[in-house]
């Protein structure tokens, strides 16, 4: 009988086994010497990839970073006050740009200079960026102008429209002012100090000598008895003779509003700046809503008569003239018919001198 050996069991060797079976996760997601070489490879594939993708990554997020913490912040400097170009070098030397607006200011010294600037200074800019500057023309007059032969009323609206948002550089006041009889329309400018072309550097009084006129001859006064009151007014503004009204005692024989008496008669000659001072019946029957008043006030003296002009404006906006001449000033007076609450307005010069609202109790 043959016997049989038996010997120990030893498994053979299988390429397609997987030798890490069994083994972490964490060695299986690395390459091991035991892996096949195609394991190996795909490994090796797969964590070069991903090192592509992290390194890739990385250098985007550097770049962003840098990208967002953008150029150097610059600490804004005070260029108020500075001529212009020393100004814009100031600025370039720290890499910042300019931008220049150009634009009138009272003071004439200011000329060239940086009077405003935006950002202000003190705050932080990024280099690279513009800082908005307004550099000063000068002043809107920086000269005397030439004023001789002109009206002085003329000159004075001038002055206040060009004056009008600026500091005033030239000033006419009446104390500066000489009147002076000559052959000249009255209110002729016929000398001045400073002259003509004069260099403004402040607030500059401006003297001047101006024309009355030549000497006015005496005229005999018009009859103005038994006539309206409102034609009486039309009559002696159109002449520019100043006036001066009163109301008379009622009386219901004489029609109301018609002028029962007059200082002087008629027919005396009096100087064209004599007051001429008429007496008129008041309104009896008004019509509804309505007052009548007399309006008293007392302007400024004037050497020569100035243009002034009195209106009426109504409550619903309506605005109508009165009247319109050259008054000497001192007395204003005259009667007037107007809803409630109606406004007077004097003007003189070309601006608003006084106001007064028409009430009730004024009847």
């Amino acid at each position: 009988m043959k016997l049989v050996r038996f010997l120990p069991f030893r498994p053979s060797k299988n390429t397609n086994q997987t030798p890490t079976k069994g083994k972490p996760f964490r060695y299986r997601l690395f390459p091991d010497p035991e892996d096949t070489p195609e394991n190996r490879y795909y490994k090796l594939l797969l964590w070069s990839f991903l090192g592509i993708f992290f390194l890739t990554a990385l250098f985007g997020f550097t770049t962003l970073m840098v990208s967002l913490r953008g150029p150097e912040t610059l600490i804004i400097p005070d260029l108020r006050n500075l001529e212009f170009v020393e100004a814009a070098e100031i600025l370039q030397q720290r890499g910042l740009g300019v931008r220049v607006q150009q634009r009138f200011f009272s003071d004439p010294s200011l000329r060239g200079r940086v009077v405003e600037q935006s950002p202000e200074p003190g705050g932080l800019i990024r280099a690279g960026r513009s800082v908005h500057v307004t550099v000063s023309r000068g002043a809107v007059v920086d000269q005397v102008g030439d004023f001789i032969g002109r009206s002085l009323d003329e000159v004075r609206q001038e002055l206040v429209v060009l004056f009008a948002t600026f500091q005033p550089l030239l000033q006419i006041s009446n104390q500066d002012i000489s009147y002076v009889f000559d052959e000249a329309e009255a209110g002729t400018i016929l000398d001045q100090d400073p002259p003509p072309g004069t260099q403004l550097v402040g607030l500059t009084p401006l003297r001047l000598l101006v024309s009355r006129g030549p000497e006015v001859l005496s005229f005999p006064v018009p009859d103005f008895t038994r006539i309206d009151y409102n034609q009486a007014i039309q009559l002696l503004a159109a002449r520019n003779q100043p006036f001066i009204f009163a109301l008379d005692d009622r009386d219901d024989t004489v029609a109301a509003g018609l002028v029962t008496r007059q200082t002087p008669e008629a027919g005396a000659n009096v100087m064209q700046n004599t007051p001429i001072r008429l007496t008129i019946q008041p309104l009896r029957v008004l019509p509804r809503n309505q007052v009548f008043g007399l309006f008293e006030r007392t302007l400024p003296r004037y050497a020569v008569a100035v243009d002034i002009t009195v209106e009426i404006l109504t409550p619903d906006g309506e605005r109508r003239t009165l009247f319109a001449m050259r008054h000497p000033g001192g007395n204003l007076s005259f009667p007037y018919l107007a809803p409630v609450n109606s406004q007077i307005i004097v003007s003189a010069f070309g601006s608003e001198l006084l106001r007064y609202i028409v009430t009730l109790e004024t009847q």
